[in-house]
């Protein structure tokens, strides 16, 4: 693994995370990831493969920057309001858990 100097910038390109509030069905009791969220996460981590392991040692900070690029406008013209938050959660949640599975954390 490579060690990240304060300089060094990871970009990772990955398919536009679904909305939190598509990613998770039940039926009142049981929460599960819906078929939607598990392809998104596969096809994510079909492109994690792609790029090299990092490791960050030392007493450093993480500074993560999301950009998305996804349309402001639907398919009929109309505009839409977009909340990115919704996507950013799937994200976040998406790499945390990779991280964790990389270091061998349960």
């Amino acid at each position: 693994m490579q060690g990240l100097l304060d300089h060094d910038q990871i970009t990772l390109i990955l398919p536009l995370p679904i909305s939190v509030n598509k990613a998770f069905a039940g039926n009142g009791k049981i929460r599960y990831k819906s078929g939607d969220y598990k392809a998104w996460i596969l096809a994510a981590a079909a492109c994690m493969r792609n790029y090299p392991n990092y490791q960050i040692t030392g007493d450093k900070w993480l500074s993560v920057t999301y950009v998305f690029y996804m349309p402001t406008v639907c398919k009929n013209g109309n505009k839409r309001v977009v909340d990115v938050a919704n996507r950013e959660k799937a994200l976040s949640d998406f790499l945390s858990w990779n991280e964790k599975k990389q270091s061998g954390i349960k």
